[in-house]
């Protein structure tokens, strides 16, 4: 039988190169994980402290809207005959242009709000998103390695069983955001017209 230093040998012969694994410390990884989620931890908010409000200038409002919709389930569908209906309700929707010190440059909104091109207006949106916490998992010859908590894989995965590794932070905002809330601002900013979506509430 052939030794390990002699294939190695063989290897580098024609070209190839080796290297050895080495595993990392499982007790520096857990120090790793510990500390990360410590400030995890520090950052982790309640979701409704993660409602924030902006004060926007609206310079272009466009409105959607969807009448009379209705679904059939696929289980009742009939085929060569008459699919019962079952009404959805009306759907509206709007999407603003807006102005402001944040990077926010369009707002949409589940409602019809009468609102229009240079109103001033106060939108309470959710900067929040999840965030896992991290574990050492074993990776097989590849040794132990520390993993963040993704939702999808939780419950594949040897994690230890703890009551929520998840916790929600506060985050950027972008480009396009969603407003929960909306609050039309007269000149002397204050407020005139209040609109609330459904998403606000519990």
């Amino acid at each position: 039988m052939a030794k390990e230093s002699d294939l190695v040998q063989e290897l580098h012969l024609q070209g190839f190169k080796t290297f050895k694994i080495k595993k990392a410390n499982p007790a520096k990884l857990q120090k790793e994980a510990d500390k990360y989620n410590s400030e995890l931890e520090a950052r982790a908010r309640k979701k409704e402290d993660l409602i924030i409000p902006v004060e926007l200038a609206i310079s272009a409002v466009r409105f959607y809207g969807s009448g009379n919709r209705t679904f059939t389930p696929s289980f009742e569908r009939h085929y060569g005959g008459i699919s019962p209906e079952y009404p959805l309700g009306d759907s509206y929707s709007c999407e603003f242009d807006v102005t402001s010190l944040t990077k926010i440059k369009k707002l949409s909104f589940i409602g019809w709000p009468s609102l229009e091109a240079d109103n001033k207006i106060r939108a309470y949106i959710f900067a929040g998103e999840e965030k896992g916490k991290k574990y050492v998992q074993e990776w097989g010859p590849f040794g132990p390695r520390v993993e963040e908590v993704k939702r999808d894989d939780f419950s594949k995965m040897n994690y230890p069983q703890v009551d929520n590794p998840f916790v929600f932070v506060q985050r950027e905002f972008n480009d396009q955001e969603r407003a929960l809330k909306i609050e039309k601002l007269n000149n002397l900013g204050n407020v005139v017209a209040t609109w609330i979506d459904s998403g606000l509430s519990d």
